[in-house]
């Protein structure tokens, strides 16, 4: 069984080719993508739905490997004897004798609080998904501006403010940067 440094777990909601994660390669890294019954189970879904994420999963990891990034797809079937995703990760990280545990951070509070909170017996860092205009580490100084301040529908990147067009404070008051 290889070795690896490092395992970054890709959620099915986090198949972007974007991410920093994937602009260079390194064989000490393994990506996990895995088909999970507690996903699939935790709440009723439509099997097509099922169907068309694994399906988007299994092409993502395709496309990881032709790129020679390497990675770990496991099927529904693979990943049937762990109860829940922690399991699977500390029976990984053993297996390769991994050092790091790195994942995107997840858009379900339910399974951010699973991540957060497991003891894997490597260190374990949550890393931004990229596919939105504001780090959620910033949100709450955003929300601290919304408090004290008129507040407007912007979104703040790289100092810039983006401002829908049209919009109004009802003071006529604009925010100023």
């Amino acid at each position: 069984m290889a070795n690896f440094h490092t395992l970054r777990l890709i959620l099915g909601d986090q198949l972007n080719r974007q991410h920093s994660w994937y602009q260079q390669r390194d064989d000490g890294v393994l990506y996990l993508i895995a088909e999970l019954h507690q996903e699939a189970e935790y709440v009723t879904h439509h099997i097509q739905k099922l169907c068309a994420f694994f399906a988007a999963m299994e092409a993502f990891a395709g496309s990881l490997r032709s790129d020679q990034h390497q990675v770990s797809y496991l099927k529904l079937d693979d990943t049937a004897d762990y109860a829940s995703l922690p399991l699977l990760l500390t029976a990984l990280c053993q297996q390769h004798s991994v050092q790091h545990l790195e994942y995107q951070q997840p858009d379900e509070y339910r399974l951010a609080q699973q991540l957060q909170t497991m003891d894997i017996g490597a260190t374990v860092r949550c890393c931004d998904t990229e596919h939105f205009l504001l780090p959620q580490s910033e949100i709450p100084s955003i929300l601290m501006l919304a408090s004290t301040t008129v507040w407007s529908p912007f979104i703040v990147k790289c100092g810039c403010a983006l401002m829908f067009d049209g919009w109004q404070a009802p003071s006529g008051r604009t925010l100023e940067f």
